[in-house]
């Protein structure tokens, strides 16, 4: 589900029917599953490029489709304990031990990608800085405080560079005639894009130019591009809406 940091659009995935629960204890919940485009590989596992230097579709069961090499989303139903069920594993631990046991384990992975994500912060403002326990914010990994948090600002993620090149390309292919501006001025965004705004962070004007360029971003691609590209989408907006919020600590009536 989106929060107020999100700006990607969902696509439309295939609609599949309710299935009946197994059990009584569970509820069924509609998830959808999303593909990226399919590559193919050589025996040696090296990408086969065509002649253009682009990695070649995968052309299995989509061979001949719009969408060659690319599964369609489907929408599928998972069986997720009723809250009634996971309160009856808490107030019998001795009854249910490796039930309460897996809480305990999904309770910590959460609060370890928050704090994970704490320390990357803390990481990209100085990468020469030693990261120790006072780069964690214990109020803020506090159980209530993590629930109260937008959830696009909960988790550890951030791109690869695989992946922030994949969004550069579409960004570089859209964006000219989205918003009128010439390829070399578009070459600029993407080179910010790529720097991860190191140089621009104090910049708040600049911040929200961005986001308003996300914004079109997201309004023109297609619902592939945007499958293929939602997760890096969403880390820039929340990145850029958290360094817009910054209070700067010196100004210029200090001095």
């Amino acid at each position: 589900m989106a929060d107020e940091n999100t700006v990607t659009a969902t696509p439309a995935a295939t609609a599949t029917p309710v299935p009946a629960a197994p059990n009584e204890y569970v509820q069924m919940t509609k998830q959808s599953f999303h593909f990226k485009k399919d590559t193919l590989k050589d025996e040696k596992g090296n990408v086969i490029k065509d002649d253009s230097g682009e990695p070649k579709p995968g052309s299995s069961h989509q061979q001949g489709t719009k969408n060659a090499g690319k599964h369609p989303s489907v929408e599928m139903y998972l069986p997720v304990p009723k809250l009634s069920r996971l309160i009856e594993f808490l107030s019998d631990p001795a009854k249910y031990g490796k039930e309460v046991e897996l809480l305990q384990a999904a309770v910590f992975d959460q609060i370890y990608a928050v704090a994970r994500g704490q320390v990357n912060d803390f990481r990209e403002k100085d990468l020469n800085a030693l990261v120790t326990p006072a780069a964690l914010n214990l109020d803020k990994l506090d159980w209530t405080a993590i629930a109260n948090t937008p959830k696009a600002e909960r988790g550890a993620y951030a791109p690869d560079d695989a992946e922030i090149a994949a969004f550069c390309k579409a960004y570089m292919e859209i964006m000219p005639a989205a918003t009128g501006k010439a390829e070399e001025t578009i070459k600029n965004h993407v080179v910010i894009f790529q720097g991860g705004f190191k140089k621009q962070r104090a910049q708040k004007d600049m911040l929200e130019f961005f986001v308003g360029m996300l914004t079109i971003f997201v309004s023109k691609a297609s619902e592939e591009v945007l499958e293929d590209n939602a997760q890096v989408v969403d880390y820039f907006v929340t990145k850029l809406k958290r360094w817009m919020q910054t209070e700067e600590k010196i100004t210029m009536d200090m001095l």
